[in-house]
């Protein structure tokens, strides 16, 4: 049993059928360039600046837009979430700044001797 590779080489045989005269890529880009008109080699050039002009607007025009959505989220957030001397007078007292600091210890789940250790490792 033969699989298709070998019945299309049975067929064709092993050569290329596929030739490229001697010496056809030694001198192939001269004669491409001399048959492109001077003109169409001068717009390209300006079309590639063209497009980093506008490439470069778009990423300012969004970059702005983006400063914008910040701007306006956080004046939003905070004339909504008015009253911030309030939440400053409560954690100046001396009460709250003890039960802040508890918080943290159990969360952090110390006894004296780490306090301790912290404390005295600083010196």
């Amino acid at each position: 049993m033969m699989n298709n590779e070998d019945y299309i080489k049975g067929k064709i045989g092993r050569d290329n059928p596929f030739k490229v005269p001697d010496g056809y890529f030694d001198d192939v880009v001269s004669r491409v360039m001399q048959r492109v008109p001077e003109c169409a080699v001068e717009k390209a050039g300006t079309a590639v600046k063209q497009v980093r002009v506008r490439t470069f607007g778009k990423v300012c025009y969004w970059a702005a837009a983006c400063l914008c959505a910040v701007a306006f989220s956080t004046a939003f957030y905070f004339a909504t979430h008015g009253d911030s001397g309030q939440h400053v007078a409560e954690h100046s007292s001396a009460a709250s700044v003890g039960a802040y600091e508890d918080a943290v210890i159990d969360y952090a789940m110390m006894d004296n001797a780490d306090m301790y250790a912290c404390l005295s490792a600083g010196e």
